[in-house]
This record gives C-alpha cells, sequence and structure tokens, in this order.
C-alpha cells in the first residue's frame, strides 16, 4: 500500500511540472499578444492626448465667447504697454483671456496698467526694459490649456523673471489668428485696419479674428464665425537647411504672456498665415528669416493637418493637403471669400 500511495505522490508533482519547451511556448505567446497589444495601447494614449489638445481649443474658444459677452467684442490678439513708451510690450490674447479660463487670480495679480514698469508682457527686465513684477509672478507657473500634451516642444521660456534663469513663463503651443498675407489692399470694410503691410519681418494682416491692437467686433467677421480661424496648433518642429529641429513658435520664446509694442512691428502670439499648414522651412521668408518673422505656420506634431479653433468656438481637424489660398480665405474674416 505504501509503495502505491507514494507513486501517486510522484506522478502528481510530476504532472504539475512544466516542461522546459512548454515555458518557451508561453513566453513566446506573451510576446506575441503584448507585440499586438501594445501599439493599440500607445495609439489610444496618443488619440488621448490628441483629444486633450482639441479640448484645450475649445476652452480657448469659450474664453474667447465669453470674453465677448462681457465686452461685446473679441480680445485683442495683443495690447501695447504703457502708451507712448519706449519698448513697450503689452500683453497677449492670452493674457488678456485668463480671467476667462479659470486663472482669475493670476490675473489679478498682474501689473496690466503698466505701473511698475512700460512693459506688461515683456517679463523680464534688464535694466531698460520689461517687468519683473509680471515674471516674477508668471514664472515656473504651468497653466495646462496652452500645452497640447502631444508636443515635444520646450515648455518654458529662457526669460520671464528678475534676472533671467532657466525657468522662465510658460511657452504656448498654440497661436492666434491676425489673418492672412493675401488679403487684398482694399478690403470691403475697415480698411484702414486690414490692409496688409509687408515689413522687413514679413506679411503681416489686420485682417484676421485676433489682431494687435484691435478689438473685433461679431459684426465685422463677415464671412461668418464658422468660416473665419481664431487660433491654431503651434505644436511641431521646424527645419533648419541642415535638417537640425527648430522651434517656430510665435512668443519666439518669451513664453504666452508677450505682446505688441507700438515702437516696432513685431507681433507675438500671433500669426499673419502665408503658407501651407505644417510648412516647416525654417528658412523662408516670414518663418525664421528673418528673426522674429510674423508668418509661422500653423503645424503639428501629427501627420496630415492641424487643429484650428473657429470663430464660432468650434474646432476641426484642418487637412495638410488643402490649398494654401482656401486656407487664408479662412483666416481672413471680411475678405468675401467663404471657404468651402
Amino acid at each position: 500500500m505504501t509503495y502505491f500511495v507514494l507513486h501517486r505522490r510522484l506522478r502528481l508533482r510530476k504532472s504539475r511540472g512544466f516542461t522546459l519547451v512548454e515555458l518557451l511556448v508561453v513566453i513566446a505567446i506573451i510576446g506575441v499578444l503584448v507585440a499586438l497589444l501594445l501599439p493599440a495601447i500607445q495609439a489610444a494614449r496618443e488619440a488621448a492626448r490628441r483629444m486633450s489638445c482639441q479640448n484645450n481649443l475649445k476652452q480657448f474658444g469659450l474664453a474667447i465667447h465669453n470674453y465677448e459677452s462681457a465686452m461685446k467684442t473679441f480680445p485683442a490678439g495683443g495690447q501695447a504697454g504703457r502708451t507712448g513708451a519706449a519698448n513697450n510690450y503689452g500683453a497677449s490674447w492670452l493674457i488678456i483671456t485668463l480671467p476667462y479660463t479659470e486663472n482669475g487670480s493670476m490675473y489679478n495679480q498682474l501689473d496690466l496698467s503698466a505701473t511698475t514698469a512700460a512693459a506688461t508682457g515683456l517679463t523680464y527686465d534688464n535694466g531698460t526694459m520689461g517687468n519683473a513684477h509680471n515674471g516674477n509672478l508668471l514664472r515656473g507657473k504651468s497653466i495646462k490649456i496652452l500645452s497640447c500634451p502631444s508636443s515635444v516642444l520646450s515648455k518654458w521660456g529662457l526669460v520671464g523673471h528678475s534676472p533671467p534663469g532657466p525657468e522662465g513663463v510658460m511657452r504656448p503651443t498654440y497661436v492666434g489668428i491676425s489673418g492672412a498675407s493675401t488679403h487684398p489692399n482694399v478690403p470691403p470694410s475697415d480698411v484702414t485696419g486690414n490692409t496688409n503691410q509687408h515689413t522687413a519681418t514679413g506679411h503681416q494682416s489686420k485682417a484676421g479674428a485676433l489682431v494687435s491692437h484691435k478689438y473685433v467686433r461679431i459684426s465685422e467677421i463677415s464671412d461668418g464665425t464658422s468660416n473665419t480661424l481664431a487660433a491654431s496648433e503651434q505644436s511641431g518642429h521646424c527645419f533648419s537647411s541642415t535638417g537640425a529641429k527648430v522651434d517656430c513658435r510665435s512668443d519666439y520664446g518669451h513664453g504666452f504672456s508677450m505682446g505688441p509694442s507700438t515702437d516696432n512691428n513685431r507681433d507675438w502670439n500671433i500669426t499673419t498665415v502665408r503658407y501651407a499648414i505644417n510648412e516647416r522651412d525654417w528658412g523662408k521668408m516670414g518663418i525664421g528669416n528673418p528673426s522674429y518673422a510674423c508668418n509661422r505656420p500653423i503645424q503639428s506634431v501629427y501627420p496630415g493637418g492641424a487643429n484650428g479653433l473657429f470663430a464660432d468656438g468650434s474646432v476641426r481637424f484642418l487637412q495638410q493637403g488643402q490649398a494654401v489660398q482656401t486656407l487664408h480665405d479662412l483666416c481672413n474674416r471680411d475678405d468675401g471669400n467663404t471657404a468651402n
């Protein structure tokens, strides 16, 4: 009897084990499953990041319309600092809309009346210009709505406090649209406000929804709010002639707070659209040539296009292959050309 019991126990122990071949087969199956599932998991994560990027633009759309409800105009693309002062770089539309993006507390602490310095948006102090108060307030402050999660561009500017240091004001991955480079010289309305300029920094237009030194009324968007771009992504790289990656956002490294000046014709955190979506040639006039060029493109990290916010608050994916003239029609608010 003892022999049979012992023999049975030995058989049970043997039946519970795995052979080396079986173990290798199991490992191989797990490897195949991981290989099959990993791309799907990565795709799901990227889809979530892309949705978050779109939602940020939708939040900007709500902010712009809430601003319009309160002020009866869209926010300016940027407003200069103290009138008549030198280097009076003012606040961008991203600063102007802070109270409407759940950042009212930050907005209320800013010196936007330029009592501490001529500039309000140039947030560093080198002894002759800049606003140390605003820079010290904004440095290192992360504002979720400003950043597309899919972007790998740097989050922080290199300036933004007194003295400048490695962590400055947050850089946005979105840009306001001030118009297109092909707006007619004599537009159907508001001739003095809409005409294009050809400057040393490229073509500049005031025919869009978010314009420097101007607060656009909805009634001025005669092409229709659903046919007029207000903002878009700028979340990808451009490339130099050597193939090196170059950051070609319209804040030029100063961060989201930077607005225009009355001293010069530079635009910050807005762009006049001149080139196709996802144009990445840094050497083109108005992109990287010269410095502070004002035609930096609508572009993203996604293949095939970029997200755009329309003046009615809707967000749509703008196809990369669409005709440049069609894109220009979307960027002008009153040129009489409604894009199909």
